[in-house]
């Protein structure tokens, strides 16, 4: 009996694993949810790594109001081009704006040499993608294995959802995400200065993370200066105004790339145009947001407040003071909407964590009425985020036969089930 594994009623030999490769080409939902139900083995890490990459050479980009159109145009563009183009094309010269965002460029480019296959383009970066995410879910995971529990086990797997392999879509911000999250988790947990180039590395997927490494980079040197954190996070409400200043000064500083993004941001055509498409959304996208924001807000003003005894170890400590710092940056970024609430979601992305430290800690074994009540709000994000990600996920993506979601690879799971 010790050779035998259970999965929703149905006996599993414990050797399963070493095929679990083998049933992926069969039907890789299938062994992606069996990899799921027994993620401490190497293999199902493996599986659940080929899976996501598996949403990437399937993914859907075919409506030009995606941004993985745009990629795709640009892609395509770029195998058009001879090889001394390169540079040109990297520092963005193709652009419709100078770019300073250098990995995407340059793998593209160099990828447009040997296909201009988008589903190998994106199969590419979700690997990428997958990388980081799972390393940073398998940093989270490990700490729940030492203390599981239902509460906490609820934010482990909210964590997944906050940038989920289906953003993939807006693929330079969130991959640049998971690569800052990923690094500045390591600075956090281990304060050793070389996990500052991963989070580093981010700046050269999207320019933006710039702004959460040079908090990170101040909080590094300066340590846990919670008081003078607090402050700057009260303030943050009323100094709004300076963030335009700032950024016009930012950008005739360095110029370039940098100066014609940090135009993209502050132009009030973009922020008018932004706030066009903020107020023409959906009740319950806008609701959702806010919901999420508050919710997490007002958890970790209660933990602090009250109970500050569960949270007196180094890395709460840490991840309390970095916190402190992004909900500035996002207080801040408010004026300009597009910045703003892309910071948020990574917040939500830290905070989710701070808060899965706290029931990690607690080592409840019944629901924690704070978890039941966050129910809603988590749930109702999820939902969204599954529902924008059905534009762009492939309707055949859970059938069997490894592959043949190619055959017809335009139909998207939001246009099976909502057209």
């Amino acid at each position: 009996m010790d050779n035998i594994r259970t999965y929703k009623g149905i006996h599993l030999p414990a050797s399963l694993g070493k095929s679990y490769l083998i049933l992926f080409i069969v039907w890789p939902f299938l062994a992606f949810l069996f990899a799921v139900s027994d993620y401490t083995r190497r293999e199902s890490k493996t599986v659940v790594f080929f899976y996501l990459v598996y949403f990437g050479l399937t993914m859907v980009s075919d409506s030009d109001i995606m941004d993985s159109y745009r990629y795709v145009e640009t892609f395509r563009f770029f195998g058009t081009l001879p090889f001394r183009e390169f540079y040109r094309a990297v520092s963005g010269y193709y652009s419709f704006s100078a770019s300073v965002d250098f990995i995407e460029p340059m793998l593209a480019f160099l990828l447009s040499r040997i296909t201009t296959n988008q589903h190998i383009y994106f199969a590419l970066f979700a690997a990428i993608f997958a990388f980081f995410y799972l390393r940073s879910f398998n940093l989270l995971y490990e700490e729940y294995r030492k203390s599981p529990n239902i509460n906490a086990w609820i934010f482990l797997v909210f964590f997944l959802f906050v940038i989920p392999i289906s953003s993939l879509s807006v693929l330079r911000m969130w991959i640049a995400a998971w690569m800052f999250f990923y690094g500045a988790y390591l600075v956090i947990s281990t304060r050793k200065a070389k996990y500052l180039l991963w989070a580093l590395t981010s700046c050269l997927m999207h320019w933006s993370f710039l702004s959460l490494n040079v908090l990170l980079i101040v909080w590094y040197f300066a340590g846990n200066r919670n008081l003078i954190y607090t402050v700057l996070a009260i303030g943050s409400f009323f100094f709004s105004t300076v963030v335009n200043p700032i950024l016009d000064v930012t950008a005739r500083i360095f110029g370039g790339g940098i100066a014609s993004r940090v135009e993209g941001y502050t132009s009030e055509s973009h922020t008018l145009i932004y706030q066009d498409w903020y107020s023409s959304n959906a009740w319950y996208i806008l609701l959702s947001n806010d919901m999420i924001w508050y919710f997490f807000i007002a958890m970790i003003v209660f933990i602090r407040l009250f109970k500050r005894k569960t949270m007196r170890g180094k890395l709460e400590e840490n991840w309390y003071s970095y916190l402190l710092l992004v909900f500035t940056l996002v207080n801040l970024g408010r004026t300009l909407p597009d910045f703003g609430m892309r910071m948020q979601t990574v917040f939500i992305l830290f905070a989710t964590v701070y808060v899965f430290f706290y029931f990690r800690n607690r080592e409840e074994k019944r629901f924690s009425f704070l978890a039941l009540a966050g129910l809603l709000p988590l749930l109702l994000y999820t939902a969204i985020q599954m529902r924008i990600g059905a534009d762009s996920m492939s309707a055949w993506l859970f059938t069997p036969g490894a592959g043949l979601p190619l055959l017809d690879p335009g139909l998207a799971l939001a246009e099976a089930l909502f057209n």
